[in-house]
């Protein structure tokens, strides 16, 4: 994937960069059909816990029932019984006509932080995703992962 490509396709119109209170970091990206997606990273239960539904491999939205809550739970203790962290990517996708428009209505917006779609769980190995248990809509997805990476590392170094 070409990330000079993806980020041409699209506008960070809004960051939150990762807080260890809140466990997790999140982008707002205009995207050009004027679509906004709001791109959740953090601690798997926290994200977990937002998330309503899930994208399958189908590239279906679905909703997430108990079954699939439990399904993915498994996957995330299988994976910390391996001494591997875990990090989940969700999004919420918003229409235009729902996000500010003007600089300082931006500044004191707060991005959408429930009725997430689940993308990914990634287990983590000193901080570089190896394994995708849920992975969908690539392009997206490490798109925001990168966003939310360049945004923890700007922040620590400076």
């Amino acid at each position: 994937m070409n990330f000079e490509v993806a980020r041409s396709k699209s506008a960070i119109i809004q960051a939150f960069p990762f807080s260890s209170e809140k466990k997790r970091g999140g982008v707002a990206i205009r995207r050009t059909d004027s679509e906004v997606h709001v791109h959740w990273k953090g601690t798997v239960e926290i994200v977990l816990a937002a998330c309503t539904r899930y994208m399958d491999s189908n590239e279906q939205l679905v909703p997430l029932d108990e079954g699939m809550v439990g399904y993915f739970k498994k996957a995330i203790e299988d994976m910390a019984r391996g001494s591997l962290r875990c990090v989940a990517i969700a999004y919420r996708p918003l229409t235009a006509d729902t996000v500010p428009t003007y600089e300082e209505e931006l500044t004191h917006w707060e991005l959408p932080e429930v009725d997430l779609v689940l993308l990914e769980l990634d287990q983590c190995e000193i901080g570089l995703n190896k394994l995708g248990v849920v992975r969908v809509n690539a392009e997206d997805t490490a798109l925001a992962a990168q966003e939310t990476f360049n945004l923890q590392t700007h922040k620590r170094i400076q």
